[in-house]
């Protein structure tokens, strides 16, 4: 981890400043530039949308990583990772307790 540094870039249609630090860390470093990997969250995107914005990225030299669930909290919320967090708290009431949360939202949305 002390190879990696991590930075915002407020959202993701600001793909200006990655181009910016990957033209300056080219220019500063020539052979051993550092490799940038971009986070988006995938949203409602489509495959074709998907590859599209990957390979824009690619062309500048930057690697687009993309989530596999709408959004990056999708790794967090989910049965085994709160359950590693929460070990005091059985599968089966915790599996109740995201169904629960489910409903509210879909109710909420309705």
């Amino acid at each position: 981890m002390d190879d990696v540094d991590l930075r915002t870039y407020k959202g993701c249609t600001n793909i200006t400043s990655g181009e910016v630090l990957i033209h300056y860390l080219q220019d500063k470093f020539k052979k051993d530039c550092p490799i940038i990997f971009v986070h988006r969250d995938k949203d409602y995107l489509t495959k074709e949308e998907i590859e599209a914005e990957i390979e824009s990225y690619r062309k500048k030299g930057i690697t687009l990583f993309i989530t596999r669930g709408t959004d990056i909290e999708s790794y967090f919320v989910n049965l085994e990772h709160i359950s590693f967090c929460h070990g005091e708290i059985e599968k089966t009431e915790l599996q109740s307790m995201i169904k629960q949360a489910m409903n509210d939202k879909k109710t909420k949305i309705n």
